[in-house]
């Protein structure tokens, strides 16, 4: 089976989702399949993959400058154009199977024309849901004209899509809310890119910036973002900030790190240590450093996305706090689960609570049962590849 992976990133980057497709195209070539990606990038380089020099493995690249990443509109239009841009690739590649198409905002345009070029199926990767998400923030109304038009787009996309693979039980229902058909979505969650366990005693970040492993360190590491609510974070810090043993990390950048600094500053919240955003190469040592990893969403979030570092998080077992609708899919799911706790959105009394009281029964063992970190196995990366073969065969 020849498989066209269509990127919205180059490998070259790190993000989130860099290990997710690392990982789905080594399965691939794995098991016999010819794998081509196309690439977006602002700075190629040839730079040596784990799969540069299989036989089976072509990488193809299309450039563009670099844009405004803060400005929607102009990230909008640099998606459009790179997905006319890709054309030219879909010509000359007109033999395969199958088309991967990565989570993006541009899905309907991406699949105008790989349909108009490529007879193969498309399986579209929903890593969050757009445009519901940016209602959020909130970017824009449902009354808006860009709005209705956007989510117009994006259910052809849908429609257009012969399947689609999203990553948690929450975003299906929201898709099926949208109309889309059950049977056309599949769940495979996210997996983490660290299988090995980092103690405090080889903990290179904790060596490194002095952390003080006596502390009962509450950490929130990622984008300092509106969609991440760390306001719920700062606002329970200041419910502790007596608790001399509990001390709070934000590590991260983002528009809304300057206010929140400056409401610590303002309040006098002694107990809060800010760092700037970390190598990706880090994270698994902050994770591991932390004695209650928070994973906050704004109110409904849940819904339209699962964070990337959830997994990251599981994998070091320690506490998770996620700060998310409490009657979510994903939210139930998490209560059942060792060393799990959910307090809702924008409760910060109930965070404070909640930390409160797994400092003081942090040498309780927690009998729950626990089967949460199966569903992020590093085994869904082949999950895609025996999903894509499925859909292929449906389709000869």
């Amino acid at each position: 089976m020849k498989i066209m992976m269509i990127l919205s990133m180059s490998l070259e980057e790190s993000g989130p989702s860099i290990h997710l497709i690392n990982d789905i195209i080594l399965e691939g070539l794995t098991h016999g399949h010819q794998i081509i990606t196309v690439e977006r990038s602002t700075k190629h380089s040839s730079v040596d993959l784990k799969f540069s020099n299989n036989k089976n493995y072509t990488r193809l690249i299309v450039k563009n400058s670099d844009i405004n990443k803060t400005s929607f509109i102009n990230r909008y239009i640099a998606e459009v154009n790179y997905a006319r841009q890709c054309r030219k690739y879909y010509k000359e590649y007109r033999d395969v199977d199958i088309v991967f198409l990565q989570s993006c905002n541009n899905a309907y345009y991406q699949i105008k024309h790989i349909s108009r070029y490529l007879k193969a199926p498309i399986v579209y990767n929903v890593q969050d849901i757009f445009p519901n998400n940016l209602l959020l923030l909130p970017v824009l109304s449902k009354r808006s004209i860009i709005y209705k038009i956007l989510i117009l787009l994006q259910r052809k996309a849908y429609k257009q899509s012969d399947s689609i693979i999203t990553i948690s039980e929450d975003m299906k229902q929201t898709l099926i809310n949208d109309k889309v058909p059950s049977e056309k979505i599949t769940v495979i969650y996210n997996w983490g890119s660290y299988n090995s366990l980092i103690t405090k005693t080889n903990n290179e970040f904790i060596q490194k910036n002095n952390v003080d492993i006596n502390k009962y360190n509450v950490v929130y590491a990622g984008n300092v973002g509106r969609m991440q609510n760390i306001w719920i974070v700062i606002k329970a810090a200041a419910l502790l900030k007596n608790y001399q043993y509990i001390k709070f990390y934000i590590i991260g950048d983002g528009v809304e790190k300057q206010a929140i600094v400056k409401y610590a500053e303002e309040n006098q919240l002694n107990n809060i240590f800010f760092l700037p955003m970390q190598n990706s190469k880090s994270a698994i040592n902050i994770y591991s450093m932390a004695d209650i990893n928070l994973i906050p969403l704004v109110a409904g979030g849940i819904y339209t996305a699962l964070p990337s570092k959830t997994a990251n998080c599981l994998y070091c077992r320690n506490t998770i706090i996620a700060c998310i609708d409490d009657q979510s899919k994903f939210a139930k799911l998490l209560d059942k689960s060792n060393n799990c706790y959910v307090v809702n959105s924008n409760d910060s009394e109930a965070l404070a609570n909640q930390i409160l009281k797994c400092y003081e029964n942090k040498d309780v063992h927690d009998t729950r049962e626990s089967n949460i970190l199966e569903l992020f196995d590093h085994k869904n990366a082949y999950k895609y590849i025996i999903h894509m073969e499925e859909v292929n065969n449906e389709y000869i």
